[in-house]
Parts: structure tokens; sequence; C-alpha cells
């Protein structure tokens, strides 16, 4: 997988005319495989415990860099921090491209929520809707200052998928069916809002996510032969 997405970039890159010196990017690509295989194998050596010590480690460094870039947008200009399509969620590091601590964030908190619901599956005493709701506040301690600075960058896209695979984790965790069937309901009904604001809402849906970068997304997505 690994040659196969190196080649593929390296093959696209005559294709990215508009983009200066685009035959860098299959590098930069194969520098970030570097350090995610460093990365994979202190992860193997430390052991669980010192495992989840490290990323509760990294979770407050990536913190700290998720409140610089909201001090960057609205307070004052911080170097190596500019706005991307409107959004304030790089940082770039020379010689190497850019760096998105929300996307790092995303890992992370996936990481910690799953140490929550294990932990708490150890100690719980019953399968009440008690119980449940305590590990609800759990994770949520965990994860509200992540998102709200992530949501303020604007970005939506981390916090959607994040918010979904959290969902997916709390229903395998062996929650109560009623509350399956209360998400379950909530997202159906927000898929099916989503269709009609776009389809006969359009001014009202531009209101709410913009008319620039992200609606071309949405736009993307349910308009693919356009």
């Amino acid at each position: 997988f690994m040659g196969l997405s190196l080649i593929s970039i390296w093959c696209a890159a005559p294709l990215m005319s508009q983009v200066k010196d685009a035959e860098v990017y299959w590098i930069r690509q194969a520098v970030w495989y570097g350090i995610g295989f460093i990365a994979i194998f202190f992860c193997l050596k430390l052991g669980t415990e010192r495992f989840y010590v490290g990323t509760k480690i990294i979770y407050w460094i990536l913190l700290f860099l998720l409140g610089l870039l909201l001090v960057d947008r609205y307070l004052i200009d911080l170097p190596y921090i500019k706005p991307v399509h409107g959004t304030t969620a790089w940082i770039q590091i020379p010689k190497l491209g850019s760096f998105q601590p929300g996307e790092f964030m995303k890992i992370v908190l996936i990481i910690l929520v799953g140490e929550i619901i294990d932990k708490h599956n150890k100690e719980k005493q019953d399968d009440s809707f008690s119980s449940d709701f305590h590990l609800f506040i759990k994770i949520l301690k965990v994860i509200f200052v992540p998102l709200v600075l992530i949501l303020l960058e604007p970005e939506t896209g981390i916090p959607i998928i994040l918010m979904f695979s959290i969902l997916l984790m709390c229903f395998l965790s062996g929650i109560r069916k009623e509350w399956i069937l209360i998400g379950g309901s909530i997202f159906i009904f927000l898929v099916i809002l989503i269709f009609y604001l776009y389809y006969y809402q359009i001014e009202f849906l531009e209101s709410l996510v913009g008319s620039g970068y992200k609606l071309n997304r949405l736009k993307g997505w349910l308009e693919t032969e356009r």
C-alpha cells in the first residue's frame, strides 16, 4: 500500500501543473511514512499502560497547538500559520509541508475514548441508564474542548468523522439498546434534513455551512456528475 500510494502521487505530479514543485509531494509522503513507522515501533515497545500515558501527553500538546491556531485566527498573527480556504487549521513545517493538529487529535481522542470505555466496563456494577450516562459524561470531558477548538477554526469535517466514530464505539461498548435506537433515529433525521435543505432550502444551508469550499464539498458528494 505504501509503494502504491507513493507511485500514484509521483505519477500524478505532471497533472498538477498549477501546483509549484508538485513532484516533492511523494517525497513528503515518504517522510511521513518514515515518521509513522518510527511511531509504530515505539508504540509497540512502550506497552499498553505507557502507550496510554504517552497518548495523554500528546493530547495536551495537540490541545496547546489547537489553542495557538485559535489565537492566530482571532487575536494575533503567528509565524508558520496561515489560513487555507478560510480555515485556520494548519501549521507549516519548513521542508516537510503542513501539519494539521486536528487530524492527529482525532486519532488521539479515539484511543482515549477506547480506554475510557474499557475501564468503565470493567468497573460498572450494572447495565442501567445511569451507568451509561456516566460513561457519556466521562467521554464528553475528554472530547468537548478539542471539538470546540476545531469547530472554531472553522473545520467541520473532522468533528463529524470523530463524532460518528465515537458514537459507533459507544454503541459497541455494551450500552443499552435504547440509546442505539435514539442515536440511529437522530442520525437518520440529520441525513434527511441535509438532503431536504440541499434540494429545497439551499440558501438556508449556505447560511449554515457557507457558500464556498464546504458547500462545494457537499455538492461533490451529492452531484458527482457535475
